[in-house]
């Protein structure tokens, strides 16, 4: 443990051996964690070095992260205005073999969130000034330019890792999702003749701060305090058949597929097929490349997983992809808008 750190630390399992911050304790019960099973998914992204950057190297990349942190646990820590993310290296991989981290999205002293209950007013969290609530996803990146996560509806997105792995490592990498095979000719299908989309976001501050593409649908009298937005943006059912949404709300929506992915719970997209000639919906959220899996919870905090059979079911899903082509067929989100 670095001179820095400090006294005030739970013991750690091994996922968190490698750094020594604080537990992000539950709150506290009276009675042990009951046995149960976790729900998740298994979302697949492919990497890619950025422009004019040294390549990335996955293994290089973690093992130096990992002696970082052995020398200071605060470099697990890279600290943000609202958001402090943290990144464990659980395996630095090899040459061959994939790297394994766990990150986490921690809120600061000024963004946690209360805490209540019946009979009683609000009052904070009663945390020290190290301990963090935190949401947490198991990664898993592949020297082949794979990637992987579990999502959940908090999970903390790759996004995240690209600007942690950018300001503290000076390591520039990419991520984007993949899609089944057969997305890309569904959408081209549709592109051009929409007649409707639907885009929700639960945290549309984040939208605020830099709408880009967002703009086009989010009104700016909602602003960032709305917890969530829906905006259903569409023809109404009486206008004439051959009426459709115009080329900026075309180009929007696979400008968001392609770069604001990670900021939208739901893009629903609704248009007249070309080969059908029948109004057909496709739902870009649900067309990921992914495996749903069933997890045994984790013994140290209820409702997550536990971190070896979460790895174990990544690596089983990947290996299942691979062996089956799926990656080499699979849609990059980058491939899907017009050139």
């Amino acid at each position: 443990m670095s001179a820095r750190s400090p006294a005030r630390f739970a013991d750690c399992d091994r996922y968190s051996s490698l750094v020594a911050l604080p537990v992000i304790l539950p709150l506290a019960t009276s009675a042990p964690y009951r046995d149960s099973m976790v729900e998740r998914k298994i979302i697949f992204y492919r990497w890619s070095s950025a422009n004019a950057r040294p390549p990335f190297l996955p293994h290089s990349v973690a093992d130096g992260l990992a002696k970082r942190i052995a020398d200071d646990d605060y470099a697990a820590m890279l600290e943000g205005n609202e958001i402090t993310t943290a990144v464990h290296v659980i395996s630095p991989g090899t040459e061959s073999s994939p790297v394994k981290l766990r990150m986490l999205s921690l809120r600061s002293p000024d963004n946690r969130p209360l805490q209540w209950e019946p009979g009683a007013d609000l009052a904070p969290l009663p945390l020290l000034d190290d301990q963090y609530p935190a949401d947490v996803t198991y990664i898993t990146i592949w020297p082949d330019g794979i990637a992987a996560q579990d999502i959940y509806t908090n999970a903390p997105r790759l996004g995240r890792l690209s600007h942690f792995l950018r300001n503290k490592m000076n390591a520039f990498v990419s991520f984007d999702p993949l899609y089944m095979p057969d997305v890309y000719e569904r959408l081209r299908d549709l592109r051009g003749q929409l007649r409707g989309v639907s885009v929700a976001l639960t945290r549309p501050e984040y939208a605020d701060r830099n709408p880009g593409v967002l703009g086009t649908f989010l009104p700016a009298i909602y602003g960032p305090s709305a917890p969530s937005i829906k905006v259903e943006v569409g023809m109404g059912r009486y206008t004439p058949r051959n009426l459709y949404l115009n080329d900026e709300i075309d180009e929007a929506v696979f400008q968001i597929a392609e770069s604001a992915h990670e900021l939208v719970d739901r893009l629903v997209v609704r248009g007249r097929s070309r080969r059908t000639n029948q109004v057909e919906q496709l739902n870009l959220m649900t067309e990921r490349l992914e495996d749903q899996v069933i997890l045994p919870a984790s013994t140290a905090a209820a409702g997550f997983p536990d971190p070896d059979a979460t790895f174990a079911a990544t690596v089983s899903a990947y290996d299942k992809f691979k062996q089956r082509g799926v990656f080499d067929r699979a849609v990059q989100a980058l491939l899907m808008r017009s050139r």
